[in-house]
């Protein structure tokens, strides 16, 4: 974005993010620290991907450079890996209680019953 020996300023970007090659180098250096962080805690290899993804997802959302990079990199996997557990622990106790045989009876009974059950009308 040249222009007439000048540069034209961004619109997109503020004079405080950080180009794109210093989260391309962040990236390379921790991609796998992140990645053998996850892999060591998670059974499925989607989800370490996914995981990865998030984490620098919310690096580059945040559009700051970072005093300590590798540190504020293991924290917000530490967070990612956190929700990840809760999420999961959530979605199988949903699962369990729809298990349950009072749940599969009114079930069978008819939608209305089930909607009740939710509390909707």
């Amino acid at each position: 974005m040249v222009d007439g020996g000048r540069r034209r300023r961004d619109p997109q970007r503020s004079a405080s993010e950080p180009p794109r090659e210093y989260w391309v180098g962040l990236y390379q250096e921790c991609y796998d620290q992140v990645q053998g962080y996850f892999a060591r805690r998670v059974k499925c290899p989607d989800d370490v991907e996914d995981l990865v993804q998030e984490v620098f997802v919310n690096l580059i959302a945040h559009k700051a450079s970072l005093l300590d990079p590798p540190v504020y990199v293991r924290a917000v996997a530490r967070h990612q890996l956190s929700l990840y557990w809760r999420q999961k622990s959530r979605s199988l106790v949903i699962e369990r209680i729809s298990e349950t045989p009072i749940h599969a009876g009114l079930r069978a009974v008819g939608p209305g019953i089930a909607r009740a059950r939710r509390g909707r009308w």
